[in-house]
């Protein structure tokens, strides 16, 4: 960067600026700068007033009735209702080709006093964002510019105070557009500085990086690690030496160490997650053999465990799911087995629903069986029978029917067409299922009694017209008999035929008059 021969930097005094007869290069403290920027607003403000409501209409005045007399008198401190800065200088003024008139006066020096006050506060930012420690000559060189354009406001020079102003200020907004870059910059060069074990390095451009934004927290990161560099390398080391030994427990250690010591350490994140995928490859391994060991011996949940635990470890490994794989099938050649055996001793027993049970679960387990097939239907069918068999005899009273006393006479004929025995079981239950039917087609005696009055109807047998006494045989089941007789109300009664029941006497006469 270029030798600056301007002379020494002093920063700008706005208050210095108040007083044309006062040359003063005194620094302010916060406190007063502070007051100085409530003072320039307030007085910015007044000026407004001026500028945009009293100028134009001493502008129109002078316009018309030419040069007055004398000057007049402008409040220049009266806070106005409210404030619009302006851009630039207003329009007004550069239509004056001679000397500006004292309100166009007025004009420029609240523009002045505007671009000063951005002055002020980029220099603030600059200052506390280190500016003097990655751009001090740019920074001295835009405060000077400034402080010339102070002489040329003291001595009422507005319009090149103004033009110094703007030059200060650009120069300024260069440098805070350069802050974001430098920062990064700065933490970049302090990272490589940590890969490089460079601490000595890496606290410069921490620091710098603080000096720009104090509670940055990589810089606040790179600082704690750049204290622990060397004990960082040391543990490294440490490691790497354990692990060319075969010493994979202790290289753990000393690598976990050093992490815990610089979570942010890629190198000894790496050597950590090396070292413990060693230690996993050799966990994975012995899992593994443990699993096939407790398989050959039929420990089947143990082996399973094993192959689990093992898949966790590695879970991209294709092993442990072949070794579950093998022990499902070694479980399930020996759950067919027990199967058969299970479902022979069912049949042997004539216990037909439960062989047909054990035959399905085979089947389930052997879809292509052609034996477990042929067991599933055959148990099945017989299972299908005896179920049959039983419901006839639990329920007798349904064989009085002749629909349900036709369907038990078909499954007593399909048994019989059979071309093997269905079992002595089955065979018992057709025997007394026979005698059941035999027994509900047998009428039985039944004595009705009437008035010889009342006309008498079976329902579904038919009329018996009337009768003091009539004697009918009738199969066993539910009748139901009507009465009925002009000018009385019908009667009806339900009659239970039953096999085993003794002549029954039943009266049906009508004898209510309606």
């Amino acid at each position: 960067m270029d030798k600056d021969d301007s002379t020494p930097v002093e920063p700008i005094d706005p208050a210095s600026l108040q007083s044309p007869a006062t040359d003063s290069g005194d620094r302010l403290t916060p406190g007063q700068r502070n007051s100085l920027l409530v003072l320039v607003f307030v007085g910015l403000m007044s000026v407004a007033v001026l500028v945009f409501w009293i100028l134009p209409g001493v502008v129109d005045q002078q316009r018309a009735s030419g040069p007055p007399d004398q000057e007049p008198s402008v409040p220049l401190h009266e806070p106005p209702e409210s404030f619009t800065e302006p851009s630039g200088v207003p329009e007004a003024l550069t239509e004056t080709p001679a000397a500006p008139t004292e309100p166009e006066r007025a004009a420029l020096r609240l523009h002045a006093e505007s671009l000063l006050l951005g002055i002020i506060e980029k220099q603030d930012t600059l200052q506390r964002q280190g500016v003097e420690q990655w751009a001090d000559q740019e920074y001295a060189k835009a405060i000077a510019r400034g402080q010339a354009g102070d002489a040329h406001f003291r001595r009422h020079e507005y319009a090149e105070a103004i033009r110094l102003y703007d030059q200060s200020a650009n120069a300024l907004q260069v440098l805070q557009g350069r802050v974001d870059a430098v920062l990064d910059e700065a933490l970049a060069q302090g990272d490589r500085a940590l890969a490089q074990n460079q601490g000595e390095v890496a606290k410069r451009q921490f620091d710098l990086a603080r000096a720009i934004d104090a509670d940055n927290p990589r810089a606040l990161d790179g600082l704690r690690r750049a204290e622990t560099l060397d004990e960082l390398f040391a543990l490294l080391k440490t490691g790497g030496q354990f692990e060319a030994a075969g010493r994979l427990q202790a290289a753990e250690q000393a690598y976990r160490q050093a992490v815990d010591l610089d979570p942010l350490s890629g190198e000894a994140a790496q050597a950590l997650q090396r070292i413990t995928d060693r230690l996993t490859e050799a966990e994975f391994s012995r899992q593994m053999s443990q699993a096939y060991a407790l398989l050959q011996s039929r420990q089947f949940k143990d082996a399973r465990a094993a192959f689990r635990k093992a898949q966790e470890l590695v879970p991209g490994s294709q092993r442990p799911a072949q070794g579950l794989r093998r022990v499902d099938e070694v479980v399930r050649e020996e759950k067919i087995a027990a199967l058969e055996v299970e479902a022979a001793h069912f049949e042997k027993q004539e216990d037909w629903s439960l062989a047909a049970q054990s035959w399905q679960q085979l089947l389930a387990l052997a879809p292509h069986a052609p034996h477990a097939r042929e067991g599933v239907a055959r148990t099945q069918h017989r299972a299908a029978l005896l179920s049959k068999l039983d419901h006839y005899l639990q329920h007798p009273e349904r064989l009085y029917s002749a629909d349900v006393s036709a369907e038990a006479q078909a499954q007593l004929d399909e048994l019989t067409a059979l071309d093997h025995s269905p079992g002595a079981r089955i065979l018992q239950k057709a025997e007394a299922l026979q005698a059941a039917l035999v027994q509900a087609r047998q009428p039985v005696m039944v004595a009705l009694y009437s008035d010889n009055q009342t006309e008498v109807t079976i329902f579904r047998v038919g009329k018996l017209g009337r009768f003091e006494h009539q004697d009918i045989r009738l199969k066993p089941g539910q009748y139901t008999i009507i009465g009925s007789r002009p000018g009385y109300r019908d009667v009806r009664k339900t009659l239970y035929v039953t096999p085993d029941m003794k002549t029954e006497r039943l009266s049906i006469l009508c004898e209510e008059t309606i």
